[in-house]
């Protein structure tokens, strides 16, 4: 869950899965979020870096974290919604979108103005399957379309 907040995705989702891994860096969130998933703590893990596309004291790539980590990258879903951010996330994820098997995600492309294009283009480069949300959003005077999901 790449810019968890509240993380309201995870929670709908915390009976189904295995491990999530919570990214958020915002202090304001951390509290509830320990308190929210305390009798799920064997299966959560807050991570308190940015997910960008390079590596240091602040930000980390979704490659390195798993290779780090040595977690597995197949039968994962990736969950963005980080501000803008979510090309660079996207970037730091080439070896995942790759080589990774039966993962799916769901990024948000609305908080800059080309976002549906941009990424788009770039997970159809990894052969997935890519599919935009129906509907619109109203943001910064215009109808954007708000997510886009794929599929391996």
């Amino acid at each position: 869950d790449i810019g968890a907040a509240e993380a309201i995705f995870t929670l709908d989702t915390i009976e189904y899965i295995d491990h999530a891994y919570l990214f958020e860096c915002d202090e304001s969130w951390i509290e509830a979020l320990e308190a929210t998933f305390a009798p799920y703590k064997e299966k959560i893990t807050i991570v308190r870096k940015y997910v960008s596309d390079v590596d240091d004291e602040d930000n980390i790539t979704l490659d390195t974290f798993f290779r780090d980590e040595g977690k597995f990258i197949d039968n994962l879903f990736l969950k963005m919604d980080i501000e803008g951010y979510e090309r660079k996330a996207l970037e730091g994820a080439v070896h995942i979108l790759e080589h990774g098997r039966q993962i799916g995600g769901s990024v948000c492309i609305y908080h800059l103005h080309d976002d549906k294009k941009v990424i788009e283009s770039e997970l159809k480069k990894f052969n997935l399957k890519i599919n935009i949300q129906p509907g619109y959003l109203y943001f910064e005077k215009e109808m954007r379309s708000a997510i886009i999901r794929f599929s391996r």
